[in-house]
């Protein structure tokens, strides 16, 4: 059964939101070590910590180390967009439990119903070597278009096109936090486009031949109301894959780091052949994640507690993190600077 683009939607963004904050479940036994609990109320969340004195110490450096309030251990309120809550709330409560040091958390647990009901075979692909951030799922088409700017004339065709439930790949890179969204689909049909035009009255599709690949380019308005400029999106085929790229720049890194020889693998793990989700993010000196990153990722985010803007800061003070689920078990590790 595929699973639903609520489902996917929903995991994803428990996962980030999770990995956000540190920390992402064996359901309230006795438990000597720390974690946390997330919960739900009425379409908001709501996530506690509850550490162990012999913690305390090494949360409170983890949390100054983060610029994040000490008191945010007395819990986090927040909401999410309506089709990422009414997942995330069938599956809560959600308990993770925690491995703390000084500059890394390891969080791990299992959800008393999955998040995304199968596990799918996971290819490692080439991604660009100034990647920040990369995640595998079924279905990642729905969470990018909740991420765009994109008018109700050509919004079935992305739901009906974008769809591959087969497990799709999405691939944050550069300093404009440029972004490729690599599945399968071999029916795919850009008749429909071809025959739509913006409130200009011009066409928004149009065909370009280039070296390495025909692009379809599709305008859309940009999802910035500051800029003016449409946002053109890039389709091209790269071989039983189509990649839909952010802009025609975007497109031509992508290309480009398939023949590179410092391009990076993804998934980097050696033992992960089948999962339901998984996701890696870097942000080294040399590569740091910028500033656009997390607003892409937070995009939806609607924090009570904490806004935002406060928790893209502490994104920067993170230096890798990964995230694992499959089926109902979950893993994570996130190492600071």
């Amino acid at each position: 059964m595929k699973p639903s683009p609520r489902i996917i939607l929903g995991a994803v963004a428990s996962a980030a939101v999770l990995l956000t904050f540190l920390f992402t479940t064996n359901f309230f036994s006795k438990n000597d070590s720390s974690y946390l609990l997330l919960t739900s109320e009425e379409n908001r969340f709501n996530l506690k910590f509850f550490i162990q004195e012999n913690d305390r110490d090494t949360i409170n450096t983890l949390l100054a180390k983060l610029n994040i309030p000490q008191d945010v251990q007395d819990g986090v309120r927040f909401q999410l967009d309506s089709t990422s809550s009414a997942r995330l709330a069938f599956i809560t409560p959600i308990k993770a439990n925690l491995k703390l040091t000084d500059k890394t958390v390891s969080l791990s647990g299992e959800t008393s119903i999955p998040a995304i009901s199968n596990q799918l075979d996971i290819v490692k692909i080439k991604v660009p070597k100034t990647t920040n951030l990369a995640i595998f799922a079924p279905n990642l088409g729905r969470f990018v278009k909740a991420r765009l700017n994109v008018p109700e004339n050509i919004s079935g065709w992305f739901d009906r096109n974008l769809d591959s439930s087969q497990g799709s790949y999405l691939v944050l890179y550069g300093s404009n936090a440029d972004f490729s969204l690599i599945f399968k689909n071999s029916q795919i049909s850009f008749e429909e486009p071809k025959n739509i035009k913006n409130s200009s009255g011009e066409p928004i599709y149009k065909e370009e031949t280039g070296s390495d690949a025909n692009f379809h380019l599709l305008q859309i308005p940009s999802i910035d109301p500051q800029n003016q400029s449409p946002q053109t999106l890039t389709f091209f085929t790269l071989g039983d894959y189509l990649v839909m790229s952010s802009s025609p720049d975007a497109a031509k890194v992508f290309i480009g780091s398939q023949k590179e020889s410092d391009s990076i693998e993804f998934p980097k793990s050696q033992n992960t052949p089948k999962a339901s989700m998984v996701m890696e993010y870097l942000n080294t000196d040399d590569n740091p994640a910028p500033e656009l990153l997390a607003e892409f990722l937070l995009q939806n985010w609607q924090g009570t507690s904490r806004p935002k803007s406060k928790l893209a800061g502490s994104l920067k003070n993170i230096q890798d993190a990964t995230f694992t689920l499959k089926a109902q078990a979950f893993s994570g590790l996130i190492n600071l600077k």
